[in-house]
């Protein structure tokens, strides 16, 4: 049996999604609109103001919000009926999803696949293989599978990398506030573990590429790298620092390590690489690519970053902590550094913030869900973040919220 419902506002009914309030969000390519229907039939019109829209898709996006596409912009609109438009004036959207790795992807009119961040930002990319592509959903091992009008195919994008928040130990999508004591870790929400000697420098990373930080520790006296639920691994000697993450992008951390005296990245897997001095601070990131770090270092007597593969740069005092990182979520890293003396924040392409003071450690990371990290601190045994101030360990702890090399270097400056 078919029911059927009309309302006010319906014009030309187009895309349809389940949201996350228990009703039905639909586009309205005739009038520009948003509408909501409750399983009682109920209809709720939302229209926006973005001229010659015509909406098509819609899909709901990993923050909890509808995302919808339309001939020029794509759209965000809150199960409480706000909407906000993102214009793009080189593509015209019109079928959308949420892909593996935390962003949305959509389907555009001008041969092309679009990707947008929670916070607006997108990206295009065009290849011969994408010939008036329309539907587009995910599919296994990661891909976004499209179909193409024009040449009567299917296909599909590969290589989209699955977001993992980094220090996220409970898999809920957020980083969680933690300390390391002696062998005890001490994470917010999270009943007291143990791994580790006093002497270990703590490595969390997710190195079984499920979603979820792991414990680890790094013992510089043997070289071995104990990991939670992983069998003891040996890399590094004495005077190493312990530099663990996706270097190959497979959404799992590989060990590694930084040697100093030579400026060589002994990372498993892979060949020797050579970038530093012995006074340099490493630091990889996704500089690059947002699927895999980059090898880089930060050079404190010149304020440079000689990042492998990218021009050189320069941010930075000798007495700065860097502090790089996705700060806008586009899934690329921004250099950066946090200032104690003035508690300032210079991150690559945005304003100078004030967070902090001289005696804080920086920790950025992603407390709250939003996409991107964001500028935080650890104050005698408390986290100041976009949680507020959350208490967790002792004004000795090491947060573990920020890579063993940036601590050491940060401590050895603000003691």
């Amino acid at each position: 049996m078919v029911s059927s419902f009309s309302g006010p506002g319906i014009s030309n009914p187009y895309g349809i999604a389940a949201g996350p309030d228990g009703n039905l969000w639909f586009t309205n390519y005739g009038n520009s609109s948003i509408g909501k229907i409750t399983p009682a039939g109920v209809v709720s019109n939302y229209p926006f103001t973005l001229l010659n829209a015509q909406p098509q898709g819609i899909t709901m996006g990993p923050d909890g919000n509808l995302w919808f596409a339309a001939q020029v912009g794509i759209g965000q609109v809150t199960t409480a009926g706000v909407v906000t438009t993102f214009s793009t004036p080189k593509a015209s959207p019109n079928q959308i999803v949420s892909g593996p790795d935390g962003n949305l992807w959509f389907t555009s009119g001008y041969n092309e696949l679009g990707r947008i961040t929670l916070s607006g930002i997108n990206t295009l990319f065009t290849d011969a293989n994408i010939a008036g592509p329309t539907a587009i959903t995910a599919g296994p091992s990661g891909n976004l599978w499209f179909t193409n009008g024009a040449t009567n195919t299917l296909a599909y994008f590969g290589s989209v990398p699955t977001k993992h928040v980094t220090y996220d130990f409970n898999g809920d999508g957020t980083a969680d506030e933690a300390v390391y004591r002696s062998g005890a870790w001490y994470i917010n929400g999270q009943a007291t573990q143990f791994l580790g000697i006093a002497s270990d420098i703590p490595i969390p990373a997710d190195y079984n590429g499920d979603g979820v930080t792991d414990l680890a520790v790094f013992r510089p006296a043997v070289g071995g790298w104990y990991i939670t639920g992983h069998a003891t691994q040996y890399l590094g000697l004495t005077g190493d620092i312990p530099v663990p993450g996706d270097y190959q992008g497979t959404g799992s951390a590989q060990i590694g390590i930084y040697r100093p005296s030579v400026g060589g990245w002994y990372i498993n897997g892979q060949a020797t690489q050579f970038v530093g001095l012995s006074t340099d601070v490493p630091v990889p990131a996704n500089y690059v690519s947002a699927g895999h770090l980059t090898i880089g270092v930060y050079r404190p007597s010149v304020g440079g970053w000689y990042i492998n593969g990218l021009a050189t740069q320069f941010d930075g005092l000798s007495t700065d902590t860097p502090v790089p990182g996705d700060y806008v979520g586009g899934g690329i890293a921004q250099i950066g550094v946090f200032r104690p003396s003035v508690g300032a924040w210079y991150i690559n392409g945005q304003p100078v913030q004030y967070f902090g003071i001289s005696s804080d450690v920086p920790v950025p990371a992603d407390y709250t869900g939003v996409g991107h990290i964001t500028t935080a601190v650890f104050r005698n045994g408390a986290f100041w973040d976009g949680n507020g101030v959350v208490y967790v360990g002792a004004g000795g702890d090491i947060p573990v919220d920020i890579t063993p090399a940036i601590y050491a270097y940060h401590k050895a400056n603000n003691p």
